[in-house]
């Protein structure tokens, strides 16, 4: 009688802890969505490892006289890029925009970095759900706004699909973008990113 209730006990017990951790995997994304027919239609889901971008900077990096000096930078995913456009303006505008403070509701995604002269760096991450632009901003010591940001849209990929009737077909592309901190100004360009 005493066994068999360690036992039963053991068994509850174990149920119980094993319904406590649940599953140590992640929740999976959702499956890709299907390829539209026509580019304005196409939806940009969240992707992981969908944006893959270098950094680099300049030997000369925001030179002041003969001393190079490093920048603070945020780099955005964004869905509509006016948002930043309309802060990359100003001088007051741009320290907003330094400081990853660009509303939520316009960003997808931000985030901060500190570059050296003559330093790379690279990363692969998700591209965020809704995202169709790359938005860079960066601190020159002298904050003219029109050479410390840049924005490139995200491309689109095209393929032909049928044998005797082609049709268009379009999705959202993964990305590859090469941020150039030079001089005195940034630099942003992107491409279609090989499967």
């Amino acid at each position: 009688m005493r066994k068999t209730k360690h036992i039963i006990s053991a068994v509850l017990l174990a149920l119980a802890l094993g319904g406590c951790g649940g599953s140590t995997a992640k929740n999976p994304l959702p499956p890709p969505p299907a390829p539209s027919k026509d580019p304005a239609a196409v939806t940009w889901n969240q992707e992981t490892g969908g944006l893959s971008y270098r950094i680099e900077a300049a030997d000369d990096l925001n030179h002041d006289g003969d001393r190079p000096l490093g920048v603070t930078l945020c780099v955005y995913q964004l869905e509509d890029p006016s948002a930043f456009q309309a802060l990359a303006s100003s001088p007051a505008g741009l320290d907003t925009l330094l400081n990853c403070q660009l509303d939520p509701a316009k960003a997808c995604s931000s985030r901060p970095f500190k570059m050296q002269p003559g330093k790379a760096l690279e990363l692969t991450v998700d591209r965020a759900e809704k995202a169709r632009y790359l938005a860079v901003a960066a601190g020159y010591k002298h904050l003219k706004p029109e050479l410390c940001t840049a924005v490139i849209p995200f491309p689109i990929h095209h393929e032909k699909e049928g044998l005797i009737f082609r049709n268009d077909l379009y999705t959202a592309a993964p990305v590859r973008a090469l941020i150039h901190l030079g001089a005195d100004s940034v630099t942003l360009s992107g491409v279609e990113r090989a499967q």
